[in-house]
């Protein structure tokens, strides 16, 4: 969704302050406050023309803007068809070993239990959602994989919900040399079930608004580590097997 442009001066939507028609008719009308508003943008345009124009918050080259930003403007097209690629490698994966809502699962860590503390496994539960918002193709980072995607509500304790993380197929990350628990289907769903639970858009790969917001830059970027065809080898394997 796109955000809207308040005016920090006037507070209407529409333009910034910077260019905010009330504050440079106040200035004109002799508002001295308002004049040396109008005075600072036109001091630090001035600045920003001798140094070679304006500095872009995203790459930090100068000459353009964030919002006319090649540098972001690549990054993003290539985080969103690596998210694509990895989506439906995923799914791919959860559907050929029937991960979803209503699969019986078992897991051999430990878990948290309110009021009662860590409790050793092994635990049986039931799978009552998957996280999709939380499963990027930045999982498939070779520490971050393990993130606890899945709900489950164990049979010992069904009262709580449990995070659990998708196993390590499924990730698709590289070897860390950590031995991380294992999780386990007892009983699948079927793939026409796996694939009934996937939200609108999600395999068009649609990022989180926060990974290019005004906050993001470039040297924060380092999704071509993943950028290696893993996914999409993935993905025709098991589309090949399934065939």
């Amino acid at each position: 969704m796109a955000r809207t442009m308040r005016c920090g001066y006037c507070y209407n939507t529409g333009h910034n302050k910077r260019g905010c028609p009330k504050m440079r008719q106040d200035a004109k009308n002799g508002d001295t406050w308002a004049q040396r508003q109008v005075d600072n943008y036109k001091a630090r345009a001035e600045r920003q023309k001798s140094a070679g124009g304006r500095k872009c918050g995203y790459c930090e080259e100068r000459g353009h803007t964030r919002r006319t930003c090649a540098t972001l403007k690549s990054n993003k097209a290539t985080s969103q068809r690596l998210n694509r690629e990895y989506h439906n490698a995923a799914l791919a994966w959860l559907k050929s070993i029937g991960l979803g809502t209503g699969a019986l699962v078992k897991w051999d860590g430990t878990v948290y239990v309110s009021g009662v503390g860590r409790v050793d496994g092994p635990h049986i539960g039931l799978v009552t959602q998957l996280r999709w918002d939380h499963m990027t193709h930045r999982v498939a980072d070779r520490y971050h994989g393990r993130s606890r995607i899945l709900g489950v509500r164990l049979t010992s304790q069904p009262g709580e919900e449990q995070a659990l993380p998708i196993p390590s197929e499924v990730v698709l990350a590289p070897d860390s040399g950590y031995q991380d628990h294992a999780l386990t289907i007892i009983s699948p769903v079927t793939a026409s079930a796996v694939e009934a639970g996937v939200p609108d858009g999600w395999l068009d790969g649609e990022l989180p608004e926060d990974w290019f917001d005004k906050e993001a830059t470039g040297w924060q970027w380092h999704d071509n580590d993943f950028d290696d065809g893993r996914f999409a080898k993935r993905q025709a394997e098991l589309t090949e097997t399934s065939n």
